[in-house]
């Protein structure tokens, strides 16, 4: 898919109508199990390895912030193998999404705009972690 460009200013971009915000999806695990399984391969293809440190710590259902310093897809699947299988989102710029929007927030991408402050990402992580707190108690509340 070809992306148009065009030349504006800084005050055109701001007055530019946003995109409607969708909350963030929880990742099914059938995307995740995906993801992993695609991701793998490709990772020990390159030589990937990971030291894991203090992870006990972490609980399994506890909502965990992980930073990533790359600026590519290979996060994602970085992120599909060793967080397996723990559900995460994964923030990605907002061209990530051209032509495969919805496979892109099914896998549990946010998106975010480039060069602009954009409060409408920290609001969805904010959402995605009310939403799994509350799904944490519905699960584990007594029937």
């Amino acid at each position: 898919m070809k992306i148009k460009e065009r030349q504006m200013d800084y005050q055109q971009v701001i007055a530019l109508p946003r995109e409607k915000h969708h909350p963030p999806k929880r990742p099914s695990m059938f995307f995740r199990t995906f993801l992993k399984t695609v991701s793998a391969p490709e990772l020990r293809k390159v030589g990937f390895t990971l030291t894991e440190e203090g992870m006990e710590k972490l609980g399994k259902d506890e909502p965990a912030l992980f930073l990533m310093n790359h600026s590519s897809f290979i996060d994602l699947k970085i992120a599909s193998v060793i967080l397996w299988p723990r559900p995460f989102n994964i923030i990605c710029t907002s061209d990530g999404f051209v032509g495969k929007a919805p496979l892109m927030r099914a896998i549990g991408c946010i998106p975010t705009r480039k060069f602009l402050t954009d409060v409408t990402a920290s609001e969805a992580l904010r959402s995605s972690r009310g939403r799994s707190a509350a799904s944490q108690r519905e699960n584990s509340s007594p029937t």
